[in-house]
């Protein structure tokens, strides 16, 4: 396993966690549609600035360009099937 990798796995694993952990607080205030919408987006964020920082090679794009490309990324693979499936019941 490269470092990279591993890097990878740390970050998204904490990232995870920051969905699941906002989730639950959110889960007290709002109700749970908005609850999982705002996790998903501290999820995003913190997948985001430790990908940045931690496991990806510094980029010379402008950070609105990085966003712009890691948002719909993210979304597709992780936030879209899910936010989807919860409006099946």
């Amino acid at each position: 396993m490269t470092r990279q990798f591993a890097g990878f796995l740390v970050a998204g694993g904490i990232a995870a966690a920051a969905n699941v952990g906002s989730r639950i607080l959110f889960s007290r205030l709002v109700g749970l549609e908005l609850a999982v919408i705002l996790a998903y987006l501290v999820g995003m964020t913190v997948a985001f600035v430790l990908m940045r920082a931690a496991v990806f090679p510094p980029s010379a794009a402008p950070i609105a360009r990085q966003v712009a490309l890691f948002g719909p990324f993210g979304y597709f693979v992780h936030g879209g099937p899910v936010l989807i499936a919860g409006h099946g019941e």
